[in-house]
């Protein structure tokens, strides 16, 4: 028996989690929730999702009563204003309506470009195995 806990972040807990031990789901788990599941002791890989989004693979060995970590990312709710800054200094800068929103569509296609990238992909959930405790 191992436990997963994933804390509370804000902009992160919309979806559940889903987490996998050497492909195969095991379980998913919302913003805030500590789970318990029955894996035997033992070498696995594990990875958690959600939507297009992932964590690095983590190899490792679990016993029974280890505790694995899983949060999102700490920029979470800030990706999404993004744009709108963006455009907010656009307009500031009082440039002409046509370069601004060129600017614009094309700063936004540059961040999508971004979070669809592996490297982005890949980083964007963590897991990792709690440390004992002393």
């Amino acid at each position: 028996m191992i436990t997963i806990s994933r804390p509370d972040q804000q902009g992160t807990g919309v979806q559940k989690y889903r987490i996998y031990a050497n492909d195969q789901k095991v379980c998913e788990i919302e913003n805030g929730e500590k789970i318990q599941i029955d894996l035997n002791p033992g070498n696995y890989e594990i990875e958690a999702k959600v939507f297009w989004f992932g964590s690095k693979i983590l190899k490792t060995d679990l016993t029974n009563g280890e505790e694995l970590i899983v949060r999102g990312p700490k920029y979470g709710i800030w990706i999404a204003f993004i744009p709108s800054v963006i455009y907010a200094i656009l307009v500031f800068l009082d440039l002409d309506s046509t370069i601004v929103l060129y600017s614009f569509l094309g700063l936004c296609l540059l961040i999508i470009g971004i979070l669809f990238s592996p490297i982005f992909r890949k980083n964007y959930i963590e897991i990792v195995k709690k440390e004992a405790s002393l």
